[in-house]
């Protein structure tokens, strides 16, 4: 799957009806100068049913917008998160989008502050239809990394975000949900000594 220049593929979940929806970045075309998010579904033998195009027209998105992570959710659809560049001095923000069961775009939001550094690794459905998201923010870029999880409503509002860090660079990648209890979250960190650890917390 693919266009002129370079795509790349980062994430892939199981759909309702056995086949298969990815997510990741579309390097550009004479419609899409700029590289955006994508979402292809396909059916369970690899058969593309649809695919979208997510950036500037859809969501204001900036020069570059990055779908890291996708996941269906109980009522068909499909919500990513990843991140989107403004193009002023690197400013990144989060990106949460859920798309509807036809690949047509629901709502999307970006969390961050600005000239920071803020990017979303991973996403989960709640039971109850919330959605939480988790990775990094680097507010200002003048501090170190720091782990976030920001629990969102179905609509996108935000119920609540924490920070976790310590004093170096911490990074969340993966969060799972420790049925109802809490939330498992793995990553990285140079906090606890000069060599790249691993996160678990």
């Amino acid at each position: 799957f693919g266009g002129p220049a370079d795509e790349t593929g980062y994430s892939v979940c199981l759909a309702q009806d056995g086949g298969f929806v990815a997510c990741g970045i579309y390097g550009g075309d004479s419609t899409w100068s700029d590289p955006s998010a994508f979402v292809i579904k396909t059916d369970s033998q690899g058969n593309m049913v649809w695919s979208t195009v997510l950036g500037k027209v859809a969501f204001q998105g900036g020069v570059l917008d990055r779908a890291v992570s996708i996941v269906a959710l109980s009522d068909g659809g499909y919500a990513f998160t990843g991140y989107t560049e403004n193009g002023w001095g690197g400013d990144k923000d989060i990106l949460v989008v859920t798309l509807w069961p036809n690949g047509a775009m629901q709502w999307a939001q970006t969390y961050g502050s600005i000239g920071g550094d803020e990017r979303g690794y991973d996403l989960l459905e709640t039971a109850n239809q919330e959605i939480v998201v988790t990775g990094y923010m680097d507010v200002m870029q003048m501090t170190m990394a720091e782990v976030f999880v920001l629990k969102l409503t179905n609509t996108g509002a935000v119920l609540w975000m924490k920070t976790y860090d310590g004093p170096d660079v911490d990074l969340a990648q993966r969060i799972y949900d420790d049925n109802g209890q809490g939330f498992l979250i793995t990553g990285f960190t140079y906090s606890y000594g000069n060599a790249q650890q691993i996160l678990l917390f």
